[in-house]
């Protein structure tokens, strides 16, 4: 048995506070979204803000894809609370689904965000829809 000198007991004890005593890690992760793009002649706005509340898990990126898109496209970006916009506004056409695309690459922890979304078409041609799809956050 390997008797330890008192530096290198002191280092050992002081690992082990490190491991024991960190902050568990915050990991984003994927959660459902769904909604209604509504026709830009409905008289419901070009742009549809959800009143849910989203908070960001870590620090990173924040993504998102889409199971149906209608034929006149979707349009989607990130507000916080004062209405600023985190990242860029990603717009998604009829036939891209499964396609993950990124808001923001560095949000910050517990950030909160609402989804804000819009039809990309102008075309009053187009009806209301719901979207189903994947946000990573």
């Amino acid at each position: 048995m390997r008797i330890l000198g008192k530096a290198q007991f002191i280092a050992l004890a002081a690992a082990a506070v490190v491991v024991f005593a960190g902050a568990p890690a915050l990991a984003a992760s994927n959660h459902a979204i769904s909604g209604t793009v509504y026709s830009p002649c409905s008289g419901n706005g070009p742009w549809f803000t959800s009143s849910n509340a989203r908070t960001k898990a870590g620090t990173g990126a924040v993504k998102a894809e889409f199971v149906d898109v209608n034929p006149g496209g979707l349009s989607f970006r990130l507000l916080g609370r004062s209405n600023q916009q985190f990242g860029v506004t990603q717009q998604w056409g009829p036939n891209e689904t499964g396609i993950w695309r990124t808001f923001t690459s560095s949000m910050n922890n517990g950030t909160t965000f609402f989804n804000s979304f819009r039809q990309t078409s102008t075309s009053c041609g187009y009806h209301d829809y719901n979207f189903t799809g994947t946000e990573f956050y």
